[in-house]
């Protein structure tokens, strides 16, 4: 009971910190999409 409760809690953190691993990629590609949309590099919107 006690060692799977712990595994539980790993396991969830190990989920949150690939979900924040996975939002820090999309938001850095954003921000380099915008980048190159400046300098005209990528041309949609």
């Amino acid at each position: 009971m006690i060692s799977n409760k712990r595994v539980v809690s790993e396991s969830s953190g190990f989920i949150i910190f690939k979900l924040r691993k996975k939002e820090e990629g999309r938001r850095r590609q954003k921000a380099e999409g915008r980048r190159q949309r400046a300098e005209g590099k990528i041309a949609y919107g």
